[in-house]
């Protein structure tokens, strides 16, 4: 097999430190213009897949953690980075406590949050030409400052 034909030949090149990251960001940003720009953006979507996926997969956290198991301490390191050993993605499911007090917020938060979210959308659509008083103070409501930033969306084929 050649060198080339091992995929972990490639992951073996990628930066592995801030400053190895940093040196990669300022060679990619100066020769980026010399390829095609719309390729270079199918090339990063692609990445975040890639990584996402493989930080998802199963077999692939298991073999991580089979290796961080080796090592008693709740931080060590290496040469390259810090690994703190961490509880990740914990969620609890309150429906099975038999507690109606936090059934019952649980209720008034969904609701809360259906009226807030009306509100947001009636603020969205305010009309300038029609202006509308805040019922309590007599105030004129303005609509939310919107910011965003303008990029194009990619889905991979």
């Amino acid at each position: 097999m050649k060198q080339s034909d091992n995929v972990m030949y490639y992951v073996d090149q990628l930066p592995s430190t801030i400053e190895s990251i940093e040196k990669f960001e300022a060679h990619f940003i100066s020769e980026m213009e010399d390829k095609n720009p719309l390729q270079i953006a199918v090339q990063l979507k692609a990445l975040e897949e890639l990584v996402k996926r493989l930080r998802a997969n199963n077999r692939v956290r298991n073999y991580i953690m089979s290796e961080v198991d080796k090592y008693p301490e709740q931080i060590f390191e290496n040469n390259v980075a810090k690994f703190e050993k961490a509880e990740t993605n914990v969620k609890y499911n309150y429906s099975k406590c038999n507690d109606t007090v936090i059934n019952d917020l649980m209720i008034e938060q969904q609701e809360q949050d259906k009226k807030i979210k009306k509100r947001q959308e009636f603020l969205k659509n305010l009309d300038i030409d029609n202006p509308v008083a805040d019922t309590k103070t007599g105030e004129i409501l303005n609509k939310p400052l919107k910011t965003s930033n303008s990029y194009v969306k990619i889905t991979l084929k």
